[in-house]
């Protein structure tokens, strides 16, 4: 969800980009606390030419009287405005609209004549421009609205959930792993045995002191989760099916790692679908979204760490993103963690 924060900083830059005086009507839809937003953007916005309001009218329905309706909602906030600098009636104002409904109109502009007690320009014809406060969001890949925190902690319940089934069948599969050591865990991990890479997994692991600090190093030889993402980020999509095999036969990875109904599906492992994947496994399908989803979330906690570097992104767009892969790695560790207690009692 984006944040209020967000929301200011978003509303704030925006009207800098009108030059000359206007009234811009900011829409913002929320259907949850509309009276705490309106008492939070009150403080935030004090002492600019940004007022918040709640609206309780059905104002804004008809697309052809919506300025004519602004200039309303400019008479109700009139002891506001009056008391606005007098020095800023060329500057533009803006009115942030606080709604459980949609913007019912376009992001447009449409003249209309303002009240006759609004100084500088009472009486006269004013251009109105309304702008959904959703859509305009932008923010920083830092924002709290990436979460970056729960990501991190994600990837470290999941590396330990992985960490559990490997010891298992390593103490049931004589031959277990034989795959995933050859085609990516010798070289990375320099170790002589496949049968010491779980000791040297658990022991980078317990170096961890902060789950919601941890950040995958492409470099770390004992991270399963940074074996993912090389693998993510080395192979071309085509490549991507088979690679991600290796770790599906080594982690038992199935089906229902991926969310699954009544939750959304993952968007990602859909939009890597190729002509060929009809005919793979779902089980090779799901060790695909698996590695995606991990690589990816790496990404975005590497890209958040310098943040600096990469402008504003679409707040909602990184808040959805954000969403979809927590959503797909507390799937993939709530599996992996039955995986490894249903492996534990047949031992037993």
């Amino acid at each position: 969800m984006t944040s209020i924060t967000t929301f200011v900083d978003s509303i704030s830059e925006s009207i800098k980009s009108f030059n000359k005086f206007c009234v811009v009507v900011y829409w913002l839809q929320d259907d949850t606390d509309r009276e705490g937003i309106f008492q939070e953007l009150s403080v935030r916005l004090a002492g600019t030419r940004l007022l918040p309001h709640v609206l309780r009218t059905s104002a804004f329905q008809d697309p052809n009287a919506w300025a004519s309706d602004a200039m309303s909602i400019l008479s109700s906030l009139r002891s506001d405005i009056l008391n606005l600098d007098d020095d800023g009636h060329e500057s533009p104002l803006g009115v942030v609209v606080i709604s459980r409904g949609k913007m019912n109109v376009a992001q447009a502009s449409s003249p209309a004549i303002a009240p006759d007690w609004l100084p500088g320009h009472g009486g006269r014809e004013v251009i109105v421009f309304a702008r959904d406060v959703r859509l305009i969001s932008t923010c920083s890949l830092s924002a709290e609205e990436a979460c970056i925190d729960s990501i991190k902690s994600s990837l470290f319940g999941l590396e330990h959930a992985l960490l559990k089934i490997v010891r298992t069948k390593f103490e049931t599969e004589r031959h277990f792993g034989q795959k995933l050591w050859d085609q990516v865990l010798r070289e990375r991990s320099r170790l002589e045995k496949k049968s010491q890479f779980p000791d040297y997994w658990s022991k980078g692991l317990d170096s961890v002191t902060d789950p919601s600090s941890y950040r995958p190093s492409l470099t770390s030889g004992w991270s399963m989760i940074s074996a993912m993402w090389d693998t993510f980020l080395s192979a071309s999509p085509s490549q991507l099916l088979a690679k991600s095999d290796a770790f599906r036969e080594y982690l038992t990875i199935g089906a229902d790692w991926l969310p699954s109904s009544p939750d959304p599906s993952p968007l990602f492992p859909i939009m890597f679908r190729g002509p060929e994947d009809h005919r793979r496994s779902v089980e090779e399908l799901a060790a695909r979204g698996v590695v995606l989803s991990v690589g990816l979330s790496c990404q975005l906690t590497t890209a958040s760490a310098h943040a600096d570097q990469y402008g504003r992104v679409s707040a909602s767009t990184l808040s959805g993103l954000s969403q979809d892969l927590r959503r797909t790695l507390a799937a993939a560790e709530r599996q992996a963690g039955w995986t490894a207690q249903a492996a534990t009692r047949n031992i037993e």
